[in-house]
């Protein structure tokens, strides 16, 4: 046990002489003695608490709930004889982007509508050479995903790597399997 204990105090003096040796390496001046970092930091970062935002609600006239920012938002289409009852916000709360689930809260008799936040969760960071699909990957709009940008316009994106449906019955959003699922390359409003 001795001899582990010694063998153990000699690599840690060998590894802070060889630290201290490259520090000096580094700049021509004699480097003090660092102290050790006794910090404890974070493992990741803290989990946004979307529920004040639940609830909230915003109109077309472009009054929006406080810290909350829109970034795109597409409606979710029904079918044909049916109103449209349901958007999805891709926005920005509290510096961190988040999908909101929308719903028409009240219709004005001047065509205006109030919509409000049914649910919401905080969206993964979507890596560099990614984009968000917004409502391309469903007739109804009703999806969105991360894919690999490397689809020209109006092509299939080949790789989805995540992706959520808004389960209007529920009123929430549900993570779905990305495997199979058909997005297409068509910008915001293009038909």
């Amino acid at each position: 046990m001795r001899n582990l204990l010694a063998i153990g105090a000699l690599l840690l003096v060998a590894c802070e002489t060889a630290d201290r040796r490259s520090a000096q390496g580094a700049s021509d001046s004699v480097a003090a003695p660092r102290a050790r970092d006794t910090t404890v930091r974070a493992s990741a970062a803290p989990v946004l608490d979307l529920r004040p935002i639940i609830g909230a609600r915003s109109s077309s006239r472009g009054e929006l709930p406080p810290g909350l920012a829109f970034m795109a938002a597409w409606m979710i289409l029904p079918g044909a004889s049916e109103q449209i009852e349901f958007r999805i916000v891709d926005g920005s709360y509290q510096g961190q982007r988040v999908l909101l689930l929308q719903h028409v809260y009240e219709r004005d008799t001047t065509g205006h509508l109030t919509w409000e936040v049914a649910d919401a969760m905080p969206l993964p960071a979507v890596p560099a050479g990614y984009t968000l699909v917004r409502g391309a990957c469903s007739a109804d709009g009703s999806i969105a995903a991360i894919a690999r940008a490397d689809a020209r316009r109006g092509a299939t994106y080949r790789v989805v790597t995540r992706a959520w449906r808004a389960d209007l019955k529920r009123r929430r959003f549900a993570e779905i399997p990305a495997a199979g699922l058909r997005c297409v390359n068509k910008p915001l409003g293009a038909t």
